[in-house]
Parts: structure tokens; C-alpha cells; sequence
């Protein structure tokens, strides 16, 4: 009997998180019109459960998208402690890394996500971008390459190789790039920018 009612009791724990968590993600797809509400009803949920990961990484974005990226890091490395299989946690706390300019620890976290989500572009393309940040161009054109084996018809990871290509002193590579962009994006501001660079490069490439 005591079995049985240890079963019992797991049950309830897993519909009550399930329960929680459908709660959480409500609010995230609906926050309520005060984000101040939409953080007091995160704490209300990590009060009611706190090993639930989602809570944790859901306000850690909140912390991010206010810029309070030591806050933010401190509950995505939760979330990450709770559920180490968590990509999106790893993700975001690298994104929140780079943010603030710590380029090693975002770098490794983007490396996680990859273990986690092997065929993710967008996690080749920020790591791409915190190798450029490094100034480790090599690395940082063999993560955007591989970017682009994924994701072909991505205008911002051939405009962030275009990028390491410039500064690389690449300029046929760079051009090359970001007359790949003009073809492939839709924004008429990206389009200029590029196509600046062109002309910019075409004078340098031929000196």
C-alpha cells in the first residue's frame, strides 16, 4: 500500500507542475498589460514550485529583456542546474553573456546548446559572432559557414560572414557576401548597408 500511495503522490507532483507550467507559458504567450504583474506572478510560481525550470528561465528573460543581466544569469543558471538538458537556457545565457561582453563564457555556453541542438543555425551564428567579438576570425567563419550549410537562405549569417570576411582583409570574400544578402533580404535598411560596403570594399579590394 505504501507503494501505491508514493505513486500517488508522484502523480499529483507531475500534474501540478504540468499545471504550473501550462500557467507559465499562458503568461508568456498573454503577459498581462503590467510586466510588473507578469514578474510578481513568476516569483508567485517559483514560490509555489521552486524546481521547476521553466519558471526560472521564463524570468530570466524577463531580467534580460530589462537589461539586468546579472539577475538574468543568476535564474537561467538555475533553470540550467534544475534541467541540464535545458538548450534554451544555455542559449539565452550566452546570449546574456555577450551581451555583456564576456565572450569565454557565452562562447561555452553557445557550445552547449550545439551538444543539445546540433542542427540549430541561429546558436552557429552567435557563437560566430562571439568568436568575431574575439577577434578569432577563422573559428568565427567556420561557425557562420556552417550557419549558412543549415540555413541557406539566411541574409543575417551571410551578412555576419561578410563581416569577419572585412575584417579579415577577405575583401572578394566579403563583397561576394553581401551581394548574397541584397539578394536574399527584404529590408530596404540592410540593403543599403550593404551595399556600402560593397562600394567601400571594391575600392579597397583593388589596391
Amino acid at each position: 500500500m505504501t507503494y501505491q500511495y508514493s505513486n500517488l503522490r508522484e502523480h499529483l507532483r507531475i500534474l501540478e507542475e504540468r499545471d504550473l507550467l501550462c500557467r507559465i507559458k499562458r503568461e508568456v504567450n498573454n503577459p498581462p498589460a503590467s510586466c510588473g504583474v507578469f514578474s510578481l506572478n513568476l516569483y508567485k510560481a517559483i514560490e509555489i514550485n521552486p524546481d521547476i525550470a521553466v519558471a526560472y528561465y521564463t524570468r530570466g528573460i524577463t531580467h534580460f529583456n530589462r537589461k539586468d543581466y546579472k539577475l538574468a544569469i543568476a535564474d537561467l543558471s538555475k533553470a540550467i542546474e534544475i534541467d541540464p538538458q535545458n538548450a534554451e537556457a544555455y542559449y539565452k545565457r550566452g546570449i546574456t553573456y555577450r551581451s555583456k561582453a564576456e565572450y569565454d563564457p557565452a562562447i561555452a555556453d553557445f557550445t552547449e546548446t550545439i551538444k543539445l541542438k546540433p542542427k540549430d543555425a541561429n546558436v552557429y551564428r552567435e557563437r560566430g559572432i562571439a568568436y568575431w567579438n574575439k577577434r578569432k576570425f577563422n573559428s568565427a567563419i567556420s561557425d557562420l559557414t556552417k550557419a549558412i550549410e543549415l540555413e541557406p537562405n539566411s541574409s543575417a549569417a551571410y551578412y555576419r560572414r561578410g563581416i569577419v570576411y572585412r575584417d579579415n582583409r577577405k575583401y572578394e570574400l566579403s563583397i561576394a557576401d553581401f551581394q548574397r544578402v541584397t539578394a536574399l533580404t527584404k529590408d530596404p535598411e540592410l540593403v543599403r548597408t550593404v551595399t556600402e560596403e560593397i562600394k567601400h570594399l571594391g575600392g579597397q579590394g583593388g589596391k
